[in-house]
């Protein structure tokens, strides 16, 4: 199943009913059949270079909120998707502007 769909679909299985319903429904009429747990392996080191994809180079794990805002890659590739790193309009815009330097100098190169 899609991330997106049981991303979305949290909220209508956390809230809770007064009287009724069935178990673990919510308020939905039956309990979907979905697995919580991680779908995928890990991710190929080779496309997924820490400058692009810092959030799938070993993340601090029990790290406080100062550790994962701004992160950008850890010593290791370990190639699981790290979801709670948090970025500041600073640091996204400094990554845009990067990704345009790189870009315009690939279209140089193959005109």
């Amino acid at each position: 199943m899609n991330d997106g769909v049981r991303l979305n679909i949290r909220p209508f299985l956390s809230a809770s009913l007064r009287k009724g319903g069935r178990a673990g429904a919510s308020i939905l009429r039956w309990k979907p059949n979905i697995h919580w747990r991680k779908d995928r392996g890990e991710e190929p080191k080779s496309i997924r270079p820490v400058a692009d994809y810092p959030w799938f180079w070993s993340c601090p794990g029990s790290g406080s909120d100062d550790d994962r805002t701004d992160f950008t890659g850890g010593p290791e590739f370990d190639g699981n998707r790290w979801n709670d790193l948090h970025y500041t309009i600073a640091a996204k815009q400094a990554a845009r502007a990067h990704f345009r330097r790189r870009q315009g100098a690939l279209s140089e190169v193959t005109t």
